[in-house]
């Protein structure tokens, strides 16, 4: 495997930085708990959806053909909603992340430049 060079990786907006081993789980904040809040819910969800359409059925394969990949989805979107934003920000802060460099990197966000860039890729993709 090729060692990158640092100026190979060098960008505008971004800086790219190699952890030593078996840091990440210290250091990323979606381990410190979002992540595993984020299953509980989506798991919730996803039993209730299978609750829900269980009248009826007489097997287990007739029960998955009536969940779909809009009701996954649908449970992804809730589920992410209930995570709330103190929570995020508590797992930053274990991290050792403070909220004013979270406020600085919000602040450096083109949420515009996002939202088109988004829209554009939709298109692509068939998706509008």
């Amino acid at each position: 495997m090729r060692r990158v060079m640092r100026t190979e990786l060098s960008s505008k907006m971004s800086n790219f930085l190699f952890l030593p081993p078996n840091t990440t789980l210290k250091l990323q904040p979606l381990d410190h708990g979002v992540i595993k809040c984020f299953k509980m819910e989506y798991r919730q969800c996803a039993l209730r959806h299978v609750n829900a359409r269980m009248d009826g059925c007489e097997s287990a394969s007739e029960l998955s053909k009536k969940i779909s990949v809009g009701d996954a989805l649908d449970c992804i979107k809730t589920s992410w909603k209930k995570i709330g934003q103190e929570l995020i920000a508590k797992c930053f802060v274990s991290c050792g992340i403070s909220s004013r460099e979270v406020e600085r990197q919000l602040d450096l966000f083109d949420e515009s430049t996002a939202e088109d860039e988004l829209a554009e890729l939709s298109k692509l993709a068939g998706i509008e």
